[in-house]
Order: structure tokens, then C-alpha cells, then sequence
């Protein structure tokens, strides 16, 4: 099942982070789910690039995923650590990539 949702609409890629059970914490997965989107816009040449959660969902992302931190005694944000890679792959996207969130009032 995929974590991610995308679309691209007048140059426009948005990406929609769908892990909900997980509150779209930044997995392995998740993530080589995110740069494989940004590839595919950036090769399509898109302008910009939305990256957001479900309309509705009460948390954009519960931030990395603490399961998958290195044991201790290593530096949990290594060069080739799937959070450092995602970061690298939005610095280097051609294209703006802007985060929405949304906020709920209940």
C-alpha cells in the first residue's frame, strides 16, 4: 500500500504524505517514497512542489520515525540516514517545494 499520494496539475506536483496510522512519521519507506516523487517531478519539470498531509489530518507529520534510529554510539543523522537523503533531495529539487499545513480549530 503506498504512503504517499501524487499529482501533478498545471506544472503543480503535490504530494500527499497518506500514513496516518503512523501519523506520517518520516520512515524509510515514507521517505524513498517522497525522493521517488520528487525524481518523477523533477524529470516531468514541474514549477513547484506541494507536500502536505490528508485535508483534515489533525498531524502533518510526527517528525522521524524513532524506531528506525541507529543503536547508540552512532550518530543518528548519518550522511546516508533517510532523513538526511529527503533533505538533500528538496535542496536540491529544481523546483520550490513548500510545505502545507493545515490548521484545524476544534
Amino acid at each position: 500500500m503506498p504512503l504517499i499520494l501524487t499529482q501533478t496539475e498545471s506544472a503543480i506536483g503535490t504530494i500527499v504524505m497518506d500514513h496516518t496510522a503512523k501519523r506520517n512519521a518520516l520512515s524509510e519507506a515514507l521517505i524513498a517514497e517522497i525522493t521517488t516523487a520528487l525524481e518523477v517531478f523533477r524529470e516531468q519539470r514541474v514549477r513547484a512542489v506541494v507536500l502536505r498531509a490528508q485535508p483534515g489530518t489533525k498531524v502533518w507529520s510526527s517528525g522521524h520515525d524513532i524506531g528506525e534510529l541507529p543503536d547508540r554510539g552512532r550518530d543518528p543523522l548519518g550522511w546516508s540516514d533517510p532523513l538526511r537523503v529527503l533533505i538533500r533531495a528538496i535542496q536540491e529539487c529544481p523546483a520550490p517545494v513548500l510545505a502545507l499545513i493545515e490548521r484545524i480549530f476544534l
